[in-house]
């Protein structure tokens, strides 16, 4: 994919994840991916699916969201249920964990746990698209991986790495990036160029009265992201 192309696919996913889904107009797609009517376009809208309800939504997003969802439930429904075990005991109750007794003649000693998270860090260090500081990129993955499933943090990993093609400046530090959890920032941050800025300078002549009425070939990046986003 080339780099408008990956923009304006990134652009369209983003759309989907804030409002459930993107128009079948190709005028207003052209509008949210920030690109002309023509092949880059075209390639990016192609990878979403025309549904029941009259608009379009990329399947493998949806996944996401529902894994995303499941996730939160599931956690949601293991908390209360150790809430619920600690009022019934009074405080300052803890269960017993059971201490393993080691069996005579064992052929072997059981695998590492930590052997099958190093190899995960590593695949996710792997997918950044940045490699540098590996010991310490690590350290902050396995960390980052405490609270977040592997498997979500490596798709978060490769989303951000397909927003930052080869030659992209300014792409922060693997260990920075996993430390600060910027893995849960809005993905229309990842973008690269100064998209997502609010604040543009007066003199620029965006957003200006009647800005919204623009053709999207006239029209800023950050004009076209904020179209996206009203």
């Amino acid at each position: 994919m080339t780099a408008e192309e990956v923009g304006a696919y990134i652009r369209l996913l983003c759309h989907q994840w804030n409002k459930g889904g993107i128009p079948n107009d190709p005028e207003r797609l052209s509008r949210m991916a920030g690109v002309m009517p023509g092949p880059s376009l075209g390639y990016a809208s192609a990878k979403f699916r025309l549904c029941e309800d009259g608009v379009l939504r990329n399947d493998r997003m949806e996944a996401e969201r529902a894994k995303q969802q499941q996730f939160r439930a599931s956690q949601s429904e293991k908390g209360k249920k150790g809430a619920d075990t600690r009022w019934k005991h009074g405080p300052g109750y803890a269960p017993a964990m059971p201490v393993p007794i080691p069996k005579h003649g064992s052929p072997s000693p059981s695998p590492s746990p930590n052997k099958d998270k190093d190899s995960e860090a590593l695949e996710i260090y792997e997918a950044f698209p940045l490699k540098v500081g590996k010991p310490k990129a690590l350290a902050a993955i396995r960390k980052a991986m405490e609270e977040v499933p592997a498997s979500r943090l490596l798709e978060l990993t490769k989303t951000f790495a397909a927003s930052r093609p080869p030659g992209t400046p300014f792409t922060p530090h693997p260990t920075t990036w996993f430390n600060q959890r910027r893995f849960e920032d809005d993905p229309a941050t990842w973008v690269p160029g100064d998209l997502g800025k609010t604040a543009p300078p007066k003199s620029s002549g965006e957003f200006c009265e009647g800005w919204m009425n623009k053709p999207a070939s006239q029209m800023t990046d950050r004009e076209a992201l904020r179209y996206v986003q009203s």
